[in-house]
């Protein structure tokens, strides 16, 4: 990929689109492209602060430790996602940590490149702003599909999140999500068992097909799986 072409690519989708043409081209212009192969780390959990990221082209995962557990995996994004701003706003170090699962194409601004954007222009820090708020909504939409009691409607709705089409960073909502039924069970909060239940019945009804680490999803037959509204 041509950095032209990612610097396009992300002025149209995600966080920047959402901020104005003069700060979106200073964010541009002052990144590099960076390229990673999978089962490459961008960057673990704890890491010092070099600056922001955006995703061009590929998938990525997301991992996450607690008090109690080591880092597992905890999401897949795609096309459009950023991350940085915290340790840029709040810092010290990274609170998630970042894995190619396919070829990825990303997009780096330096810290002291975002520093220098600052100066010239001191609205560059609300804007900024605007990415750990998208970044918050998507986090309560996870839980919001942690929070569906029924097993086919929840694993309907994380599939379709983790392929992107749903959420504020989705982009083309590709059908092939890059997961193993493993990782998906985690994710899900099932058992092997019953995600394994869930998985082979959605494949009895044409909802997706499986092959080793990736599902490929009928995206619009999974969305109609979706659990109504609650009453109000």
């Amino acid at each position: 990929m041509e950095v032209s072409t990612a610097r396009a690519t992300l002025a149209l989708i995600g966080w920047l689109s959402k901020t104005p043409e003069g700060f979106r081209d200073a964010i541009l212009s002052g990144s590099n492209l960076r390229s990673f192969s999978p089962g490459e780390t961008i960057y673990r959990q704890g890491d010092p602060s070099d600056g922001l990221y955006g995703l061009a082209a590929g998938t990525l995962a997301v991992e996450l430790s607690g008090s109690t557990r080591p880092p597992g995996f905890a999401s897949l994004m795609g096309k459009g996602f950023w991350t940085g701003a915290h340790t840029l706003l709040l810092g010290p170090g990274r609170q998630i940590g970042l894995v190619a699962i396919t070829n990825c194409h990303l997009l780096q601004l330096s810290r002291a490149a975002f520093h220098g954007i600052a100066r010239r222009d001191p609205e560059a820090w609300r804007w900024l702003a605007v990415l750990p708020l998208m970044q918050n909504a998507a986090a309560l939409g996870v839980l919001e599909d942690l929070l569906i009691r029924d097993p086919q409607g929840r694993c309907a709705m994380i599939l379709l999140r983790l392929a992107g089409c749903r959420g504020p960073f989705s982009g083309d909502c590709p059908e092939e999500v890059f997961v193993t039924q493993e990782e998906l069970a985690e994710i899900a909060n099932l058992s092997r068992t019953s995600l394994g239940d869930v998985l082979r019945k959605f494949e009895a009804q044409g909802l997706i097909s499986r092959r080793y680490g990736r599902i490929t999803i009928d995206r619009d037959r999974l969305t109609a799986l979706a659990p109504p509204p609650p009453l109000q």
